[in-house]
């Protein structure tokens, strides 16, 4: 979670217009408390897209097409404890990986795992 109310020139992906083509992105947890909060800043001028153009930005880019509109993710007790609440929205909708059986703690990932680093 990022207060973006004093700064929401914050961005959780910059790219240039060449790097469009290179990225495929999908299963991910956006979240900003501010929806004007950058979600997609493409620097040479095709545009920006906010937090709250989730809809757009997902028409546009065809990215994560699997991730929920941007949500507060339901940590424990963020920022110092990142695990995920029993009702986090996270949990359960990852794409399983058969080269990460594990969490960061060493527990068995679930299949679907949960997004982030804990199960």
């Amino acid at each position: 979670d990022v207060n973006t109310s004093f700064n929401n020139e914050f961005y959780s992906i910059k790219m240039n217009n060449h790097q469009i083509a290179e990225l495929d992105l999908d299963y991910n947890l956006f979240y900003a408390t501010d929806t004007r909060g950058t979600l997609v800043n493409v620097v040479d001028g095709s545009g920006r897209w906010r937090m709250g153009d989730w809809t757009d930005y997902q028409r546009t880019f065809g990215w994560d097409s699997n991730s929920p509109a941007p949500i507060d993710p339901g940590f424990v007790s963020a920022p110092d404890d990142l695990h995920l609440s029993a009702t986090s929205p996270a949990r359960g909708i990852g794409l399983w990986l058969s080269e990460v059986t594990t969490d960061i703690d060493g527990v068995t990932r679930s299949d679907p795992p949960c997004l982030g680093a804990y199960e």
